[in-house]
Formats: C-alpha cells, sequence, structure tokens
C-alpha cells in the first residue's frame, strides 16, 4: 500500500509539472506575441545607425554597425552606408542596440490597494486601470528594453482583455 502511495504522489507531481509548464508556455506565447509587435507596425522601414550592436552570441560588440528595421524584422545588419528613402532614421552614437529583454514574473492586471493585491471588480473598474496605470507600465518595460512580459499569476480575462487591446492600438 505504501509503495502505492508513494508512486501515486511522484505521477502526481510529475503531472503537476508538466501542467504547469504548459500553462506557462500558453502564457509566454501570447504576451510575447502581442508584446514584441505592440509598436512594430509602421511601414516605413527605420533604420539604425553608428550603433554599437550586442547580439547576445557571445561575441565582443560590433562598433558602427546599422540597422534596418522594416516592420517587425530585422531587415539588414552591416558595417555599411544604407539608403535612407522613406525611412526613419535614428542616430545611435554612443547606444547600444541589443535583444529584447524578458521580464519573466509581473502581475500586470493586478492592483496594489492598502498593501493588497486585488483584482478590480468590474469592467469599468478593470478598463480604467489597463488603459491608465497597465498601459504606463508597459510603456516603461518598452523604455528600459523589456519586449516581453510573463504575467504567471494574472487573472485569465484580463490577461486576454489586456491582449486584445494592444492588439487594436488602444494601449
Amino acid at each position: 500500500m505504501r509503495s502505492q502511495c508513494s508512486q501515486f504522489k511522484a505521477i502526481r507531481r510529475a503531472f503537476s509539472k508538466y501542467v504547469a509548464a504548459f500553462f506557462i508556455a500558453i502564457i509566454r506565447y501570447l504576451v510575447t506575441t502581442f508584446a514584441i509587435g505592440m509598436y512594430a507596425t509602421a511601414s516605413a522601414d527605420i533604420i539604425i545607425e553608428n550603433a554599437r550592436l550586442f547580439d547576445a552570441t557571445g561575441t565582443t560588440l560590433q562598433e558602427n554597425v546599422s540597422l534596418r528595421l522594416s516592420g517587425r524584422q530585422i531587415a539588414e545588419i552591416g558595417a555599411m552606408e544604407m539608403s535612407h528613402d522613406d525611412a526613419t532614421v535614428i542616430d545611435a552614437t554612443g547606444m547600444t542596440v541589443m535583444p529584447g529583454l524578458i521580464d519573466a514574473h509581473v502581475h500586470s492586471t493586478v492592483l496594489l490597494h492598502d498593501g493588497q493585491l486585488t483584482i478590480p471588480d468590474n469592467e469599468a473598474a478593470m478598463q480604467v486601470h489597463l488603459s491608465g496605470v497597465v498601459s504606463e507600465h508597459l510603456s516603461n518595460y518598452l523604455d528600459e528594453g523589456f519586449t516581453s512580459i510573463v504575467d504567471p499569476g494574472g487573472f485569465w480575462p484580463h490577461i486576454i482583455r489586456l491582449r486584445d487591446l494592444i492588439a487594436a492600438g488602444e494601449i
């Protein structure tokens, strides 16, 4: 009897880990998909010139690099002069370009009230929260280099609402 109980506990633990990993993967996919493309919808290309490039491959920083961003993708990287036709040009002299960071634990859809985390109790309160505080926080994340976030403890309907607001360009 004891060995069956131990086996059952081991199976239950293993199953719980797989279920948790599955849900984390889904949340990462949803948040990453919409966060990365949030501001990358402009039709004109963006050229970043004179940047230091950190590419996270283990090589040293590359100096005086130019990058052409086309839509949601990096179209060109190089040390050459790029054509500026209809492109927005950013002079990144003295700045470093690097891959976006990921914050794997945020609470984007809850409120801090009297030291307690709470979920807004109606749609109007959640809309105000999402379009105000959350919008400001997401903008701050982008300013700090975070292009993806994971909200593992958020209330699922509010996370979906946040995703939809981002996709619609309302946040």
